[in-house]
């Protein structure tokens, strides 16, 4: 199955490597020769097994969660994954964008999530570093975002081919004020496509950033993993106003205090819910606002968001003992 996908297409290439790999194993077979190696490939609850790399799990989770805009520039060890959406995304009508650089991959994102997409983009520490100021945009904004840090050796362009997971810090601290986002990890290639589920899903429901991190070992090693049943993966979608034309031109309040600090959040083009999106303070109508009145009420709802996400249930998962 991996053969033909990766090599169908050049059938006597193909047929003659298959011919040497049956030639060689019918000669060990014959002449009793012991290579020490035994690999039992077996069907788990009768289904097939699948081999991805992390990077795989996780596109294919993007997908399944609705992923349809990915903009990205190419770092080891995260080019993988704009690799496999860009033979993915024309499949299911998505846009993918190679950008100049990493700032123009995480605004071109932010851009195309206020028009309604879900988005995606991926990188590693050199350019999360790059995408700080932008971070802070998305969570002034209250724009769902999913940033995948797959990381590497560091500081500076360190070791770009070596793992290490050295950027928690910059994951959740990097920004200028008060900029809170949802910060979570894989833990296994499996989990790769279900993290990637669960980070849209939360900055879907929350309106706001979420990273994603991975690792160079995690990301790039091939595993053996159940093939995702998508039946059974909720999918979230960002909450909208009602369609009633109730509110006049110019009154539509984008960044309303509701019960769980989270507001409804229009598509582009309706007359009487449209609003200036802008990394300036404002208040609940979307105008600039520099007064500490609002600047106070505004930091007290973006924060208020990340303590009811953490209060989901399963968000935490803990591993080892308690103490």
């Amino acid at each position: 199955m991996v053969a033909e996908s990766r090599w169908g297409r050049r059938k006597e290439f193909l047929e003659s490597n298959i011919n040497a790999l049956k030639q060689a194993y019918v000669y060990v077979d014959e002449n009793g020769i012991d290579l020490g190696l035994r690999v039992a490939v077996e069907r788990k609850n009768g289904h097939a097994q699948l081999i991805m790399t992390g990077n795989d799990a996780l596109c294919m989770g993007a997908l399944a969660a609705g992923c349809r805009y990915y903009a990205g520039y190419p770092i080891t060890p995260a080019s993988d994954v704009m690799e496999t959406l860009a033979k993915a995304m024309p499949r299911v009508g998505g846009v993918l964008m190679q950008t100049e650089d990493e700032i123009a991959a995480i605004t071109a994102s932010i851009g195309a999530s206020f028009t309604g997409a879900k988005v995606m983009t991926a990188t590693a520490g050199p350019g999360l570093s790059l995408m700080v100021e932008a971070l802070g945009l998305a969570t002034m904004e209250e724009i769902p975002l999913v940033v995948v840090d797959v990381q590497r050796g560091g500081p500076s362009t360190g070791m770009p081919t070596k793992t290490e997971q050295s950027d928690l810090n910059l994951a959740i601290h990097g920004a200028h004020g008060e900029a809170p986002r949802i910060v979570i990890a894989a833990t296994n290639t499996e989990d790769c496509f279900y993290t990637a589920v669960k980070a849209f899903n939360l900055a879907e429901k929350y309106q706001t950033p979420v990273i994603l991190l991975s690792d160079q070992h995690l990301s790039q090693r091939a595993q053996v993993m159940s093939r995702p049943d998508l039946s059974q993966v909720e999918i979230v979608e960002r909450k909208q106003p009602e369609l009633n034309g109730s509110v006049s031109p110019g009154e539509f309040d984008r960044y309303e205090m509701t019960d769980d600090y989270v507001s409804p959040m229009p598509l582009p083009g309706r007359h009487d819910q449209h609003y200036v999106a802008t990394g300036l303070e404002h208040d609940e109508h979307a105008h600039i606002d520099y007064s500490p009145e609002a600047h106070i009420r505004m930091t007290e709802k973006r924060h208020q968001k990340i303590e009811s996400a953490v209060n989901e249930p399963g968000f935490v998962q803990r591993y080892g003992a308690e103490d």
